[in-house]
């Protein structure tokens, strides 16, 4: 059974194309929110012509925490969403987008994204997937990501700044650490301590699953045949190592036609050059539209 997500909507100015599109859900990454898809989210919408919908995934942000976490229940968790903002959007008799949505996701989105588009091809009408690939890896960094978050969770702080004085001793890259501490809150019954937002024992279990196909550093089981044929976009940040080697031949093979575009970035592009990762998208986007895909 699938978990309701909390999620925002953007919705096109242009009201009647918006309904005659595919809604465009954009989906963060590990230990992410979809606040950060805040200042892109209102821009797509306006240039897609489409509603665009950006969620908390399970165990993230708003959305409900649950004791299991795997790729296959993320993704299922979003078609649901998708499927529930189709059925709204096809009570419209004047136009209708029909039952197809499309996907940009960031890393664990990504790999969500991938997933759906693998398990489902002809519902997934267009995927952008940034900084990473359908491969297993070691996330090594996260252990220390974890201990930090642990240890700040336990010290019951009380501002940003203590948060991220305890942070510094072990995550040294600041903007790692504006990242993480995106996730810190007040909670609603104690005002004067924070917190995190995410559900870190289960998150961080998921993480380091012995499975490679449940890991979230893994990828779901799809059998050798499986691709997604349709043209896609996949952003690469050039400081990061996610897309490269045999990584970069397993995206080639199973998404054949893949167009790869680098960036100069490390993992988070939409977050260190969200000009340039807008443009890329756009105009991968505009040329799908004028081709007709």
């Amino acid at each position: 059974m699938s978990t309701p997500l909390r999620h925002t909507v953007f919705r096109s100015p242009s009201q009647q194309p918006r309904r005659a599109k595919p809604p465009v859900l954009l989906l963060h990454g590990f230990l992410g929110r979809s606040e950060q898809w805040r200042r892109l989210g209102p821009s797509f919408a306006t240039t897609f012509g489409a509603d665009v919908l950006a969620p908390d995934l399970r165990n993230h942000g708003a959305s409900p925490h649950t004791n299991v976490h795997t790729l296959d229940l993320v993704a299922s968790d979003v078609a649901a969403l998708a499927s529930r903002h189709l059925v709204e959007a096809n009570s419209n008799e004047d136009s209708k987008p029909g039952s197809n949505f499309a996907l940009i996701g960031h890393s664990h989105g990504g790999k969500t994204a991938m997933h759906l588009a693998l398990s489902m091809p002809t519902r997934v009408h267009r995927l952008v997937v940034v900084d990473t690939t359908p491969a297993t890896y070691s996330l090594g960094a996260f252990k220390s990501y974890f201990a930090a978050m642990n240890k700040i969770q336990g010290s019951r702080v009380q501002s940003y700044s203590e948060a991220d004085g305890i942070m510094q001793e072990t995550v040294k890259d600041r903007d790692v650490r504006r990242f993480l501490l995106a996730n810190l809150v007040h909670a609603t019954n104690d005002k004067k301590h924070m917190h995190f937002c995410v559900n870190l024992p289960v998150l961080e279990k998921a993480l380091t699953h012995p499975d490679p196909f449940l890991s979230t550093a893994g990828f779901p089981f799809h059998p050798p045949s499986a691709t997604y044929d349709k043209p896609c976009l996949f952003i690469r940040g050039t400081r990061s190592d996610f897309i490269k080697g045999d990584r970069e031949a397993l995206v080639r093979q199973r998404f054949p036609n893949a167009e790869i575009v680098d960036v100069e970035t490390g993992h988070w592009v939409h977050h260190e050059k969200p000009r340039e990762f807008m443009d890329i998208v756009v105009k991968w986007w505009k040329d799908m539209d004028e081709r007709g895909v």
